[in-house]
């Protein structure tokens, strides 16, 4: 009887151990996940802030032709 008592307390060690490394691997799977997420949204950031400044430049660009052709025709 005690033999079943011992082998009772392991096994449960044992699928507590399983479900600890299945929790485990799914972490690191959902982990790797958000990462390449977040790596993805950088590079997004990036891309619309490249955009942004363009636009900027061009509206500046546009608003001093602007502000010239008042000049010439005023």
């Amino acid at each position: 009887m005690a033999r079943q008592n011992q082998e009772g307390p392991l096994l449960l060690g044992d699928e507590l151990r399983n479900a600890f490394g299945d929790t485990q691997a799914q972490w690191d799977v959902e982990r790797c996940e958000l990462v390449h997420e977040r790596d993805q949204l950088k590079k997004d950031l990036l891309k619309a802030q490249d955009v942004l400044a363009d636009a900027t430049q061009r509206e500046e660009a546009l608003q001093v032709e602007h502000e010239r052709l008042q000049e010439k025709y005023s």
